[in-house]
């Protein structure tokens, strides 16, 4: 019966585990796949919770006296985790699709959602580290399978019996080594997961603004490849910069601005300018970027950062 109830454990520590990890590849699932999976995670969180829960009130009632040191340590980790999924859940409730807000700081509320992600993520390999030999000993009961033949039920000669100190030496060997191994899968799919997050320098959501940006697109007179232009909006309280360039064929001059945008006259182009609104700042052309991203024209990037 106990050893029923770690296996049950382990499994939904495991799913627990492998779905927080999925949950950092919004890229690869998209934003409504994310969510769901968040709802999953956060009912295999409250398993664990409840598969934990006679420990947990053990702990607490004897916290400040009658309990170990270690005891303690494990539940201030738990403690801080089941603190960082609150903070997930609200924070993503807030960003997501299903209610939809319109935030004037969204790029706060994902960076809130994004670290705290990050920090539970730590704490929980962390976990794993140090309850290192319950995951050992449950991962060989699972998957440790003994079949006996009748060669080896035939006596044998045995020159000399170990030692109950040796086998016990070369059985903390092995273990030991299985939980290097684990721990070294567990830490580099947390590793592939963080760094997804911040790929490129940045991080994954944060990057969606909510404002509109009023941008000049320079034409030029005389024959002109656009290729990028230094471009500043001022209909924000902090000014904020989209990059492109231009390469002239001959000498560029200096174009009129309009009322609230700014051009830096060493890359205006011509004296006709048109202007246009852009909803979003990001470009995104894959879906999973960002939670607002549409494509009704089919034309491969999100409408929201086309000229309107």
């Amino acid at each position: 019966m106990k050893t029923s109830k770690s296996i049950n454990k382990w499994v939904v520590d495991l799913l627990l585990l492998i779905g927080f990890l999925l949950c950092f590849y919004l890229n690869l699932t998209g934003v409504m796949v994310h969510q769901w999976l968040g709802v999953i995670v956060l009912l295999l969180a409250g398993a664990h919770l409840m598969m934990h829960w006679d420990w947990v009130k053990s702990v607490t009632a004897r916290f400040i006296k009658g309990t170990n040191m270690r005891s303690r340590l494990y539940y201030v980790i738990d403690f801080i985790i089941m603190l960082g999924a609150v903070i997930i859940l609200e924070t993503g409730l807030m960003i997501s699709t299903w209610f939809n807000l319109a935030l004037s700081n969204y790029t706060v509320w994902v960076g809130i959602h994004i670290y705290s992600a990050v920090t539970v993520l730590a704490l929980a390999v962390l976990k794993i580290g140090l309850h290192w030999r319950w995951v050992v000993n449950t991962t060989k009961r699972i998957f440790s399978f003994h079949t006996i033949s009748l060669h080896q039920m035939e006596p044998v000669s045995v020159e000399v019996e170990p030692s109950r100190r040796q086998h016990s030496e070369d059985r903390e060997a092995v273990d030991r080594r299985q939980f290097l191994a684990a721990m070294g899968l567990v830490g580099l799919g947390s590793l592939l997961a963080v760094s997804n997050v911040f790929s490129d320098g940045k991080v994954a959501w944060a990057e969606a603004a909510d404002e509109p940006v009023l941008i000049s697109q320079l034409t030029a007179t005389n024959t002109a490849t656009v290729q990028s232009a230094a471009v500043f909006s001022t209909s924000t309280d902090q000014p904020t910069r989209q990059a492109v360039t231009i390469t002239l064929e001959d000498e560029p001059t200096v174009a009129p601005t309009q009322t609230g945008t700014q051009v830096n006259p060493a890359i205006a182009t011509s004296e006709t300018s048109t202007y246009c609104m852009i909803q979003c700042r990001r470009g995104c052309s894959y879906p999973g970027h960002c939670r607002r991203y549409t494509d009704a024209n089919g034309n491969g990037k999100c409408d929201l950062g086309e000229c309107i």
